[in-house]
């Protein structure tokens, strides 16, 4: 997670895919060292094979991530233009029908 929120903040889509392939490493790394903890008798093989699957999930998110991102127009958080004041003026309308709930929902 906090791979994939420094290359935001990194602020160019290259730097987002250059983490974005690091998060993806890590899954492997993660996945060799539940190896590691089955051989070292941590888990068991039941244990093994739902985390071996989960990562290997997580991997194949991560790289649709990737490949959807490598063929968008998005640039980056460097190229984001200012909005006019119109676009935030509708920005503010939306965020009056969005679940007060989900404060993530608010920042777009």
């Amino acid at each position: 997670m906090s791979n994939i929120a420094e290359g935001f903040e990194r602020g160019t889509k290259e730097e987002i895919l250059y983490f974005l392939y690091i998060v993806k490493a890590s899954c492997g790394e993660a996945r060799a060292q539940l190896y590691v903890a089955f051989d070292q008798k941590y888990i068991d093989e039941k244990e093994l094979n739902q985390a071996i699957q989960l990562a290997k999930y997580v991997s194949s998110l991560i790289f649709k991530f990737i490949n959807s991102l490598k063929v968008s127009k998005y640039k980056g958080l460097k190229f984001k233009k200012e909005l006019t004041k119109e676009q935030k003026e509708f920005q503010e309308l939306i965020k009056q029908y969005l679940p007060k709930d989900k404060p993530y929902l608010q920042d777009f």
